[in-house]
C-alpha cells in the first residue's frame, strides 16, 4: 500500500470494509464493529498518507482530502501542469473513491431475516461430520460397505484392463463394444 496510488489504496480498505460489513451482516452489533475498524482503518490510512506525501500530521491529510480522504492529496506544484480534474476528464488519472462507512449512518444495519428450518452452519456440519468418522463403528461401516458394493476408482479400473491385457493377451475380452469384432 505504500506504493500504491491513493485511488488503489482507498480501493483496498474499501474491499475490507465491505467484506467485514458482510461478514458481520447477522451481529446485532455491526454498525459499532464496522464503525470502529472503519475509523482505525481511516486514521491508519491517514498516517500512511502523511509520512508519504511529508504532511507531518494526520490533521492536515484530513483537511485537504476531507473525512473520508476522496480528495487527491498530490496536488501540482507549478502551474503548469493540468489541474487532477483536468486529469481525471483525460483519463490520465484515477477517480478516487472515499474510504466508506465515515459516519454511522452509512453503515448497513444488521439483517433480521429468519433462518431457514433446520440451518446448520457449514463449520458445525464440518465438526459433526468428523465426530461421526471418530466413531468407530461407523467407520467400519462405511470400510464394509465400500468393500461390498465394489466402489473403485478409475485408477483401479485402469489397472484391472491392463492387467487383463497382459495376462490374456486378448485385449478387453469382459467387455466388447459394439463396434469391436470377435476375436
Amino acid at each position: 500500500m505504500l506504493y500504491c496510488g491513493q485511488a488503489q489504496t482507498n480501493a483496498q480498505m474499501n474491499k475490507f470494509l465491505e467484506t467485514m460489513a458482510d461478514w458481520y451482516r447477522y451481529a446485532d452489533n455491526r454498525k459499532k464493529i464496522v464503525g470502529f475498524c472503519a475509523y482505525v482503518i481511516r486514521n491508519s490510512v491517514g498516517k500512511l498518507y502523511a509520512a508519504r506525501y511529508k504532511m507531518k500530521s494526520r490533521a492536515k491529510v484530513f483537511k485537504k482530502a476531507t473525512r473520508d480522504l476522496s480528495r487527491p492529496l498530490r496536488q501540482s506544484m507549478d502551474n503548469r501542469t493540468p489541474e487532477y480534474a483536468e486529469l481525471l476528464r483525460l483519463g490520465l488519472a484515477d477517480a478516487i473513491e472515499g474510504i466508506r462507512f465515515s459516519h454511522m449512518s452509512m453503515i448497513p444495519s444488521c439483517d433480521y431475516t429468519p433462518f431457514p428450518r433446520k440451518w446448520v452452519p457449514h463449520h458445525e456440519r464440518v465438526l459433526l461430520d468428523y465426530i461421526k468418522l471418530r466413531d468407530l463403528k461407523l467407520f467400519c461401516e462405511l470400510q464394509r460397505s465400500v468393500k461390498e458394493q465394489r466402489l473403485c476408482l478409475p485408477q483401479d479400473m485402469l489397472g484391472e484392463i491392463v492387467w487383463d491385457y497382459k495376462t490374456r493377451s486378448l485385449g478387453l475380452k469382459r467387455s466388447r463394444g459394439p463396434f469391436e469384432s470377435p476375436a
